[in-house]
């Protein structure tokens, strides 16, 4: 049976809190228990406070196990030994829908000219709730600087709809799997429920590959092997399969390697240099 080591009582994993607090510590208590059981081992699973939070206990070696959203993976690059990348609805890519009050009258087109606009974001580091929508943004000739009067970041998805179905923004961003309009309403619904009918969408931004299960270099070659016959879900008896793929709402996962997600992140630093040094 594998050993996690002598300076790690139990096997760590570390959640993003970009579904919410609630709904995240939620699931990463079930997730907790199922993994104990499927691993006959301590299991401890934790959510960090935001993305920076995240980044900075996955460099730390406070995790052997860390669920990273996409803008996040290249960044804890220094510590990952393995990456498996999520496949939603047979998708290793996914998209940002950006979202205004039902009732506005913003369109995409006409967006460069508007002032005094609020955006409710994310989290700086999250693609699905805030880079990619401003990547999109700026490929169309708006300056959020000029456009935004404020830009919040609110820590979660349900946060950022939230602060647009109540009057508090203007516009929010938030993850989709593709472009399909039944897709997009869909995601909608799962952060606010009945709300998404207070919500219109702007636009919907190009692919980025999809989050990661990180194990990070503070796990070694029997641990890996133990984890990974988890993500092979299908092929293990019921009562030893865990909660952590349906948490992630993964149907599978890919060995990807780390490489998609350092070319993601030179692709959103192109999209925010200065025009002439492009």
């Amino acid at each position: 049976m594998y050993d996690f080591g002598s300076s790690v009582n139990s096997l760590r994993v570390l959640f993003p809190p970009s579904l919410g607090l609630p709904k995240a510590n939620a699931r990463a208590e079930l997730v907790e228990h199922s993994l104990a059981v499927a691993l006959a081992r301590p299991v401890q699973v934790r959510v960090a406070t935001d993305y920076e939070d995240l980044v900075r206990r996955a460099c730390a070696a406070e995790a052997e196990v860390v669920w990273a959203p996409a803008g996040v993976c290249a960044r804890v690059a220094p510590v990952a030994r393995c990456v498996f990348q999520v496949v939603r609805q047979g998708l290793t890519s996914y998209r940002s829908a950006i979202v205004v009050p039902a009732q506005s009258k913003i369109t995409i087109d006409r967006l460069w000219s508007a002032r005094s606009l609020r955006a409710a974001w994310v989290d700086p580091h999250s693609l699905g709730g805030y880079a990619l929508a401003i990547e999109l943004l700026r490929r169309r000739g708006v300056d959020p600087s000029n456009v935004f009067s404020e830009q919040r970041f609110m820590g979660s998805h349900p946060e950022a709809l939230a602060a647009v179905t109540d009057g508090r923004a203007d516009i929010a961003a938030v993850t989709a799997w593709s472009g399909d309009a039944r897709a997009v309403r869909a995601a909608l619904a799962m952060h606010v429920g009945p709300l998404e009918t207070r919500l219109a969408v702007l636009a919907v931004t190009d692919e980025a590959p999809t989050d990661a299960l990180v194990l990070t270099r503070s796990i070694d070659d029997d641990g890996v092997a133990l984890v990974e016959s988890l993500l092979d879900f299908e092929d293990r008896p019921a009562k030893r399969r865990s909660m952590l793929p349906s948490a992630m709402g993964a149907e599978r996962f890919v060995d990807a390697g780390i490489e998609p997600y350092l070319s993601l992140q030179r692709r959103m630093m192109a999209s925010v240099a200065p025009r002439s040094a492009r």
